[in-house]
């Protein structure tokens, strides 16, 4: 059903290219249970939901139409509730610049091999004490939203391009420079990764790790406990970025230090900015013991 685009945002956003390339071929018993968590919307009083959503939740969920539905009607609440629908390109929150500030990432810089949007993060360069200190985690998290339906957008552009279902992004992070200050990040990654898990459920297809170094595995041991098993198995960590980056990418999708000719990812003036204090911006006390116990 295609959707009532007011509510519900933009074509681009609700992926309804990649929809209709991905129906074309999608077997009778995933076609039934498409059709019947349909139905039980409908029934509770979910109508016209885009096919994008149900879609979503049925993948995150081996197609089981019963574990859909519970996933799906928490989802439509917070959409509706959060207006997602009305985070268009132009409608960029405020607190973006500071993200970008704090967290160098690009997500303009293209594809990979495959057609799936690129995003990448210095990971390394992430100012995690001067993000606590400049943002609430409720715009944090307002912002990641936006950024993630800007990335489906781009998902479905490409769909139009390759003529694939295209309804996943891929990640590099690259962890040059990353060390223990970091770990006052690990509040976000977490909530990020909750939050996504509830609301963008394997949207992330495939993570390169780049310049891991040798405190990745330390890093790495630190951050599983907390992962889900399908982003540990998405992830793949390379030796020589220049040499082995431009198997998976286009030279134009990559910034010169990957192998690629695309632009570099810059990194923002943060003079600007509340320096980091021993408090968040939340006023929570970002103590030795605060950190370690996330």
């Amino acid at each position: 059903a295609m959707s009532d685009t007011k509510s519900w945002g933009g074509s681009d956003y609700l992926l309804e290219d990649c929809m209709k390339i991905l129906l074309k071929d999608l077997d009778a018993e995933k076609k039934k249970a498409l059709d019947s968590l349909g139905e039980a919307l409908t029934k509770s009083g979910h109508k016209d939901v885009p096919t994008a959503f149900l879609i979503r939740f049925l993948e995150a969920t081996s197609f089981d139409a019963t574990k859909a539905f519970e996933k799906v009607t928490v989802f439509l609440k917070w959409y509706t509730d959060s207006k997602i629908g009305e985070l268009t390109m132009e409608k960029e929150p405020k607190a973006n610049l500071i993200m970008q500030k704090c967290i160098p990432h690009s997500v303009t810089n293209g594809c990979d091999n495959d057609g799936n949007p690129v995003y990448i993060e210095l990971t390394g360069k992430i100012q995690c004490a001067l993000l606590a200190a400049n943002i609430s985690k409720e715009d944090f998290i307002n912002c990641h939203s936006w950024g993630m339906q800007q990335m489906l957008a781009k998902a479905n552009e490409s769909a139009k391009k390759t003529g694939k279902p295209i309804r996943k992004i891929t990640m590099i992070t690259d962890l040059q420079d990353i060390g223990f200050s970091h770990r006052a990040g690990l509040p976000y990654i977490s909530a990020t990764m909750s939050h996504d898990d509830l609301y963008y459920p394997k949207f992330v297809g495939k993570i390169y790790i780049v310049n891991g170094g040798y405190l990745f595995p330390l890093v790495w041991s630190t951050l599983k406990p907390y992962m889900p098993q399908w982003i540990i198995d998405s992830v793949e960590v390379v030796g020589d970025a220049k040499t082995e980056m431009p198997k998976y990418f286009p030279k134009e999708t990559l910034p010169p230090e990957y192998g690629g000719s695309g632009a570099e990812i810059k990194v923002l003036d943060t003079s600007d900015l509340k320096s980091a204090a021993a408090t968040t911006y939340d006023g929570e006390e970002l103590t030795e013991e605060n950190i370690a116990y996330f």
